[in-house]
């Protein structure tokens, strides 16, 4: 069980809108974006 299984005690949590979406774009990308700078610096 992960530390969102609680959102979907209501029947509407969508997982994929909900959880996987705002993860990528506030984790991933900026994870991504400083690697490539890195990449580029060195």
């Amino acid at each position: 069980m992960g530390p969102t299984s609680g959102l979907n005690l209501d029947g509407q949590h969508d997982h994929i809108r909900d959880t996987v979406i705002p993860t990528f774009l506030h984790f991933n990308l900026p994870l991504m974006t400083a690697g490539w700078i890195a990449a580029m610096v060195l």
